[in-house]
């Protein structure tokens, strides 16, 4: 299966990430989610090293009703998200 998929995911384990890279073929890209899994395992700080290495990027912060914005928690982390992608722009 990971010889024919076109892309491979993991929800930010440095490890995972790592073996990733290390295993992908030459037209398989990387994604790894920067925010969004908890227990310290999504750091959004982390999104410079994922980039250099090629990785592409996905996160997602719960939706609070009645808009669905994210909730106020996840702040600190969308704020480095959204200049994580000025950045990259």
């Amino acid at each position: 299966m990971l010889n024919e998929s076109d892309m491979l995911f993991a929800e930010s384990s440095d490890a995972v990430v790592d073996w990733l890279l290390e295993i992908r073929k030459p037209h398989q890209r990387v994604m790894t989610t920067i925010i969004g899994r908890e227990g310290g395992l999504s750091d959004p700080d982390t999104w410079k090293k994922w980039y250099e290495r090629g990785c592409d990027f996905c996160g997602y912060a719960w939706g609070t009703p009645p808009d669905f914005r994210p909730h106020p928690s996840y702040a600190r982390e969308l704020q480095i998200v959204r200049q994580a992608f000025k950045e990259m722009a």
